[in-house]
């Protein structure tokens, strides 16, 4: 197994331009690198989603992942790479059923061809080619002694961690932060109205917007789920949190074929690297020319397809649950949600703090091989708008009433 991985090969001087441009020039922030983390607990509260029943149902599950991307210039070809990969993964569940999930990592590895280097049994430093995993299994994790965490004294702890050897400019500590701050409790949602247009933002300009993954998605950029297939975060079928057992693959499938899953997981950024922006961001650019859009777009999209149309970003990715630092303009009438949905509702409870308007253009729901799958918004509230189009639909027929020109 050898690191870089070629997502993208023999790439146009288009392509050379656009990553010197708007990932190393004019970057506000490492545009090179991609980040995510998950962290799934049972608790009374999200009984429906863990499957709890009484307080000795503890189980837990983290994922984080920090991948870094680059380009390089191979035989006078433009090709871009993974650079490096880290996934750490952490499950505690009653020690009877996290034996299986234990004797699997260790078949994995075995059928890997990885290199124990340090340690004895499965628990140690394996190695194969440029990668290094790191296995330990343990009775009570350290991270729970620290913050005092009793969980029950049947259960025990399994954490893998996976990276290219050498790559270790990250922040290891920050899923047990995040964990230690609580967890995202869900939005009571009340009754919006629901319209068919976007046309009373003609009466509450100038706006904020706050943009999703609904304009990404319109581009070929994969949404969300996606990455909680690859990382195995969610039945999909059953909306249920996955805490270990048969469905809990991910980290088999990256000691068993780490070339084609790491592939895999860096998919969405090579598509997003690619994706051109789409008529809606270019409605937004003329939204904001004719004085409509004020401030900065808030985002938790890394894609960049805001930033290169020419729109900054105000980019709101952040795994704790405080309010962001969110800057409204005195003039700002209203805020527009756009393919927007629970992580970054709070900005929203801003909004309405200070009196402005909330309107969501949103379908509430999304297409997979033909079907529509229904997504409904969590935390509309009575007096909020809700137009069901897609980004390109309302952004279009918006510029339209307003008689601008994108």
């Amino acid at each position: 197994m050898t690191f870089p991985i070629t997502l993208r090969g023999a790439l146009s001087a288009d392509y050379v331009e656009r990553w010197r441009r708007y990932y190393v020039e004019r970057s506000d922030r490492n545009r090179r690198r991609e980040d995510g983390i998950w962290r799934r607990t049972q608790e009374p509260w999200n009984a429906a989603e863990s499957g709890w029943q009484n307080p000795t149902d503890r189980r837990r599950r983290i994922v984080h992942y920090t991948h870094e991307y680059d380009l390089q210039n191979r035989d006078g070809r433009a090709e871009l790479l993974f650079r490096n990969a880290y996934v750490y993964f952490s499950l505690s569940l009653p020690e009877e059923e996290i034996a299986s999930d234990l004797s699997r990592v260790t078949t994995a590895l075995q059928r890997g061809g990885w290199r124990l280097d340090a340690g004895k049994g499965p628990t140690g430093l394996w190695r194969l080619g440029d990668l290094v995993c790191s296995l330990s299994y343990m009775d009570r994790h350290p991270e729970d002694l620290l913050a005092g965490r009793n969980l029950p004294e049947t259960y025990r702890t399994l954490d893998v961690t996976l990276r290219t050897q050498d790559f270790t400019s990250l922040d290891e500590r920050l899923p047990w932060d995040v964990l230690a701050q609580g967890m995202r409790l869900k939005d009571e949602r009340e009754r919006p109205t629901y319209v068919q247009d976007l046309s009373a933002l003609t009466q509450l300009s100038p706006f904020h917007v706050e943009l999703g993954c609904g304009a990404s998605i319109e581009a070929g950029v994969p949404a969300l789920h996606h990455l909680h297939e690859l990382y195995r975060v969610t039945d999909s079928k059953t909306g249920r949190f996955i805490f270990g057992g048969d469905q809990d693959d991910l980290i088999e499938r990256l000691l068993m074929r780490p070339t084609a899953e790491f592939t895999a997981l860096a998919e969405l950024f090579g598509a997003a690297f690619v994706a051109e922006p789409t008529p809606a961001h270019r409605a937004l650019v003329a939204l904001r020319d004719a004085g409509h859009l004020v401030g900065p777009i808030m985002t938790n999209n890394f894609d960049g397809l805001a930033h290169r149309v020419g729109l900054s970003e105000h980019f709101l990715r952040r795994y704790d649950e405080v309010i962001p630092d969110v800057e409204f303009s005195p003039e700002a009438r209203s805020l527009l949600v756009i393919g927007s949905h629970a992580d970054r509702r709070r900005v929203q409870a801003r909004a309405r703090a200070r009196g402005l308007k909330i309107v969501y253009l949103d379908p509430e729901g999304y297409r997979i091989d033909g079907r529509f799958i229904e997504y409904p918004l969590e935390g509309p509230r009575d007096g909020d708008s809700v137009c069901r189009k897609t980004a390109i639909e309302g952004l279009a027929g918006l510029c339209s009433m307003l008689e601008i020109r994108p």
